[in-house]
């Protein structure tokens, strides 16, 4: 295969991840060689995130103009409608480029500015729910894997017209800021939000 970019390797490791538990397996001993064995050597070295229990895991990609476009569209086409959370991610990644200000509370005190955020919606981080930030350096690949008992969400269909409108957005929805698919969507949305964000009463 040839070589790929960080967003196309994220999305198709997570999605590999998901569909092949000998593949996590794989990549727990070895990430290079799991990797080159599966997708052909690659230009960037990565970097490897588990997701925990009771843990938000919140990826900042590497900023390009071209996802930067797409997110800017992907937010404004959003409007006011309540996110799930691969959406919530988009639009928590977008305000974390667009504004300095964000991602230096995102930095200082994760949870407190994904709550912040979250208010909009009517909802917050529950209770014992920790919510970490992981930012993807220049020149490399970083790839938060989902916990392994959400392999199985699936796609809203806004998520599917999401992934279908490109490569920029499916990063965060297919292999989300929060680095994966199951990650990304399993613990369902705002407003329901089963088990990531509880609605504030």
């Amino acid at each position: 295969m040839s070589d790929m970019s960080s967003q196309a390797l994220r999305s198709s490791v997570v999605n590999e991840v998901i569909a092949n538990a000998e593949f996590r397996n794989e990549l727990g001993k070895n990430v290079a060689q799991a990797i080159e064995s599966k997708f052909g050597k690659q230009p960037l070295p990565v970097r490897i995130v588990e997701e925990q229990d009771h843990e938000m895991s919140l990826l900042i990609p590497t900023r390009t103009d071209q996802l930067a476009q797409s997110f800017e569209q992907f937010v404004k086409d959003l409007g006011e409608r309540s996110p799930t959370r691969g959406e919530f991610e988009i639009v928590l990644v977008h305000r974390a480029w667009s504004d300095p200000a964000f991602l230096a509370d995102l930095r200082a005190d994760a949870r407190a500015a994904v709550s912040g955020l979250l208010q909009k919606y009517g909802a917050n981080v529950p209770e014992g729910m920790a919510v970490r930030l992981y930012e993807e350096n220049a020149g490399e690949c970083l790839i938060v894997v989902p916990r392994p008992a959400d392999v199985h969400a699936e796609l809203t269909e806004a998520e599917l017209e999401a992934v279908a409108g490109g490569e920029g957005v499916a990063i965060l929805v297919t292999a989300a800021v929060v680095g994966a698919v199951a990650t990304v969507i399993a613990d369902r949305i705002i407003p329901s939000m089963d088990t990531t964000v509880n609605r504030v009463e």
